[in-house]
């Protein structure tokens, strides 16, 4: 039986997907092939994601593809889900790993940088107050110079505090070395000296929060970091500060951040991500002048989108083939997927 793969965002580039055909695989859009950025638009609700991938044996995915234990339970051939991004948080692995299906995430160069860049934007953004500057200038013209709205912050000196020091995290701490900044790092998976290496000086949770000027996340989202800011957090930071998130929105604790942020906790944030994504139109956050919200772009551009297009059709290809690529996330399911795939792919013969 020919080999089946569902690529849910396809985009109008036919080199990307040369690989597979090459290798004689039938290949299952989900979508009329679009543009890098417009392809990611679709949607799929839990049947019509069953009802397409039944019988394939590989999915090419994006962050925003939802797979739940029903759905994979329910897909009896499948052996591997592969992200074209970094976040795989809207899969069950769990539920994937007990059935032996590998997933893999695409951590690209031009992605991470791109999310760096865009998370020191926004901590400048806020900084330099161009929330609400234009909207004062638009309203009092010339006398705007004197607003006491404008007063802005100098970033020397000021002391940024960063959770999670992973690929984008400890790219934040080098774009901000030449603002002269104190650089504090909370990662209680990352050895304290590498952390030093880059300028970051080691330390929990707490005394991050007590001590930042601004807080910017960069934690993946599970259940140990789910609403890890909360209202006893944001108790714990000055008034003045500032929180950038660019991760996922559930890390924080939405309800209790609005209220902070209404009550004067703290003194605003910078957002690309919200809890509840796509943000509704009654969102509070929306309408808050010292709140800067962007719509989960922070690494959302042409090349990143193309280039973690091409490594999950090589990591899907890779294990295919019978082999294991870098990028897994549920490395403890290979013992169960080995079984899978030789259930399912029993025309092949694994290398290893």
């Amino acid at each position: 039986m020919q080999k089946r793969v569902f690529i849910a965002f396809p985009m109008n580039i036919p080199e990307i997907y040369k690989p597979l055909r090459d290798e004689g695989f039938e290949l299952i859009f989900g979508a009329e092939p679009a543009p890098p950025i417009v392809s990611r638009g679709n949607r799929y609700a839990e049947d019509e994601i069953i009802r397409r991938c039944r019988d394939v044996h590989a999915i090419l995915g994006s962050p925003g593809l939802t797979l739940t234990a029903r759905a994979l339970k329910s897909m009896k051939s499948l052996i591997c889900v592969c992200n074209s991004g970094i976040g795989v948080d809207k899969i069950d692995i769990k539920a994937a790993s007990e059935l032996g299906i590998l997933i893999a995430n695409a951590p690209v160069k031009e992605n991470i940088i791109s999310v760096a860049e865009h998370t020191v934007a926004l901590i400048l953004a806020l900084a330099k107050k161009l929330r609400i500057i234009p909207e004062i200038m638009a309203k009092e013209g010339p006398s705007a110079y004197f607003d006491e709205r404008v007063d802005t912050i100098v970033l020397a000196g000021k002391t940024v505090g960063i959770i999670g020091l992973g690929r984008i995290g400890s790219r934040v701490a080098k774009l901000l070395r030449p603002f002269q900044v104190r650089i504090l790092g909370y990662d209680p998976y990352i050895p304290e000296e590498r952390l030093r290496r880059i300028g970051v000086k080691p330390t929990n949770l707490e005394t991050l929060l007590r001590e930042s000027d601004f807080v910017t996340i960069h934690a993946p989202l599970t259940e140990e970091t789910y609403h890890m800011i909360g209202f006893k957090e944001l108790a714990t930071m000055k008034k003045t500060a500032y929180i950038v998130n660019t991760a996922r929105g559930a890390i924080i604790d939405e309800k209790a951040f609005i209220n902070a942020l209404k009550n004067g906790m703290i003194a605003g944030a910078a957002l690309d991500v919200v809890e509840k994504e796509p943000i509704t139109t009654d969102n509070p956050l929306l309408k808050m002048e010292n709140v800067i919200l962007t719509p989960h772009i922070a690494g959302r551009n042409s090349t990143s989108i193309i280039e973690g297009e091409k490594l999950a059709v090589k990591n899907c290809l890779r294990i295919l083939r019978g082999r294991i690529p870098r990028h897994i996330v549920n490395p403890e399911a290979i013992p169960r997927w080995r079984e899978r795939r030789r259930k399912n792919y029993d025309s092949y013969r694994d290398p290893t």
